[in-house]
């Protein structure tokens, strides 16, 4: 668990960094000031931000390329790191940054389905996990609740009982779905149980906690 919250602590600072230094005027006045410079900047952010983002979750030396990513690992990730979400989150990083420097990707980016998929994403982090579990992993590997199971032969070795995984055809389905009932489950979740929260948190602060009027009030009783 303590990856996951360290590499989402860092993401989430980088953010803010972004967001603070992006806000200063004199600092885009600077960086608009060098058109070619920030292009070229912004184009390999975001190649070699795709390129490390897609280290694989295992085997990373049956390739050239991820091999030479683990190489770079040790180097960079302290022991014991789990790189594939290190390397996820770099290249997320570093892709961020190159369109945070691109006023056109900005603006892209800024229309009213991307606005509304940054929306919900806190939401969908928050459900995705149980949706897949329960939702998509039935759509391709069926509803019949058959466990996974591993038997021994007779020479002691493992026999691994995986269930039958359905076509293409399913994939080509069930991922369009997920998305659906995903982002569907996201909305009703910011709209109603964010709001609720807001709520309930504004009710814990108006009871804990004086309010202004009542502080000023009791200063001049």
């Amino acid at each position: 668990m303590r990856p996951n919250i360290e590499t989402f602590t860092l993401q989430f600072l980088w953010g803010v960094l972004l967001c603070d230094v992006g806000s200063e005027p004199k600092f885009r006045e600077f960086v608009n000031r060098w058109g070619k410079t920030r292009r070229a900047v912004q184009t390999a952010c975001i190649v070699v931000g795709l390129y490390v983002a897609g280290y694989p979750l295992e085997r990373p030396e049956w390739a050239a390329w991820s091999a030479q990513l683990e190489w770079i690992g040790e180097y960079l990730f302290p022991p014991g790191s789990d790189w594939p979400r290190r390397w996820t989150a770099v290249g997320w990083d570093l892709t961020v940054t190159g369109i945070w420097l691109s006023p056109t990707l900005q603006s892209i980016f800024s229309n009213k389905m991307f606005m509304w998929i940054g929306r919900n994403s806190f939401a969908v982090y928050l459900t995705h996990g149980t949706v897949l579990r329960v939702f998509a992993a039935r759509l391709i590997y069926g509803w019949s609740g058959e466990p996974w199971t591993v038997e021994k032969n007779e020479k002691g070795e493992d026999v691994y009982h995986y269930l039958p995984r359905a076509g293409p055809a399913a994939f080509m389905i069930a991922i369009p779905v997920f998305f659906v009932v995903e982002y569907t489950i996201a909305h009703f979740w910011t709209t109603y149980i964010d709001a609720w929260c807001a709520k309930a948190t504004k009710w814990l602060e108006d009871t804990m906690f004086d309010s202004e009027d009542e502080k000023s009030a009791m200063q001049y009783a």
